[in-house]
């Protein structure tokens, strides 16, 4: 039996965590709840609404879902809590689904005492334990040795050097569509929601402080482009022989902390890009993904104009003639015709940030093995030499990719530059 005591401590100690330091309407509604609950007392959406919401007397629960959406919160906020700073505690609290009651539960123990257990039970799980590791450690020295021997690209190479030989550790990022929670009135529940305008936290956090009256909430789910899983493969390819200590995350992950620890390498939609978007400002490109748009400020280049559309001016260096380029996709044949970005640029700490985007599926994959194939590398390099007598630290290059669907049949750069100002920190 717990006593009336305890259960003000514990719900006193809920609300002085940090998990509930600056959320004053989860304070007030679980002091109601406790309140009530230690009179004996269950309240209804109601009560609830009038007394912690702010809302009179003509207050509907089927039309309004306010009190259903706060207690939602609730309920988050103690899961967090009880996985952080309350992670240890005996005595949980719990609010069930579908009610507005509290529930003080014991966490359970493991029944089966330790004493009671047989040491050779001990002794059998360890001897087990030792020769999965001994054959996972030759296994994975074994696949090392394999894959040093099949390195392609050396690690002098002037355009990856960074990552092949370099101090910081890697950070893969791969790009990814945010997912975020939405309440429909109209059907009465929570569900996923994808907005093209909405691609990073921030971007979200913008979104809910602009339209507070939308029940909107962060969530954990993501989906991953095809133009980021395939443009894995020979990134990686390249880079394990000799860097297999790679860091990976997703887009949305990704926090202003981690532009200044690592070697980063994204590859993906130019649409899922984050907080790396800011990496553009180091370039001669911009873009909008609704509708697909790539605007180009030209140096002393090859590039003549651009306008505000989804075409790119360009003067084609062997007709001396004003062309334009754009993405096109035919969803009939499958046809398509994509725009692919890179980027080399410095990150703020001595670090490198090599961006690898495109508008659709087949261009970010096509660059990724353009830049990673022994021949075509050397093409491009020889092209920088050719323009610039070395291959420059820093430099944007625009790709043109054709191919039908997730198939590439031709790759061509349209544009290269150095970077000479490229530090945007």
């Amino acid at each position: 039996m717990i006593s009336k005591t305890l259960k003000k401590q514990i719900v006193e100690k809920i609300l002085q965590s940090s998990e509930f330091a600056n959320s004053k309407t989860n304070k007030d509604l679980l002091t109601y709840l406790i309140k009530n609950h230690l009179d004996g007392e269950i309240p209804n959406e109601t009560e609830i609404a009038i007394e912690i919401l702010n809302r009179d007397k003509s207050f509907n629960s089927s039309e309004d879902p306010i009190v259903r959406v706060h207690m939602h919160k609730l309920r988050k906020k103690l899961e967090n809590y009880y996985q952080t700073e309350g992670k240890n505690e005996k005595i949980h609290l719990e609010i069930p689904k579908g009610r507005y009651a509290l529930k003080f539960s014991t966490v359970c123990q493991d029944p089966v005492s330790e004493t009671k257990k047989k040491p050779y039970f001990y002794i059998a799980m360890i001897v087990v334990l030792c020769i999965i590791c001994a054959a996972l450690g030759y296994q994975t020295w074994s696949l090392n040795g394999k894959m040093k021997q099949h390195s392609i690209i050396s690690k002098k190479d002037k355009i990856w050097k960074e990552f092949l030989n370099g101090s910081h550790q890697i950070l893969f990022v791969l790009g990814n569509h945010l997912f975020f929670s939405e309440y429909s009135k109209d059907l009465k529940k929570w569900r996923y929601v994808r907005d093209t305008a909405i691609n990073s936290k921030e971007e979200l956090e913008n979104f809910i402080k602009t339209y507070p009256k939308f029940y909107v909430e962060e969530t954990n789910e993501a989906y991953f482009p095809d133009s980021g899983i395939f443009g894995m493969s020979p990134l990686l390819y390249t880079l394990y022989p000799v860097r297999n200590k790679i860091i990976f995350r997703r887009a949305m992950d990704v926090t202003p902390a981690f532009l200044r620890e690592y070697d980063i390498l994204f590859v993906g939609s130019i649409k899922t890009l984050g907080i790396l978007n800011q990496i553009f400002s180091a370039s001669n490109f911009k873009y909008h993904v609704r509708p697909n748009e790539l605007f180009f400020t030209p140096p002393e280049t090859p590039l003549a104009r651009s306008d505000y559309s989804k075409k790119i001016f360009y003067t084609n260096p062997e007709t001396l003639k004003t062309d334009t380029l754009e993405t096109t996709f035919n969803n009939y044949t499958g046809y398509n015709r994509d725009l692919a970005v890179v980027l080399k640029v410095p990150g703020p700490m001595k670090n490198t940030i090599f961006i690898i985007s495109s508008f659709f599926s087949s261009g970010a994959p096509e660059v990724a093995k353009y830049l990673t194939d022994k021949n075509t590398l050397e093409q491009i390099e020889q092209r920088f030499i050719e323009k610039y007598t070395y291959v420059p630290d820093y430099f944007e290059i625009l790709f043109e990719v054709r191919g039908i669907e997730k198939t590439g049949l031709s790759t061509k750069i349209i544009y290269f530059n150095e970077l000479v100002n490229a530090n945007i920190w």
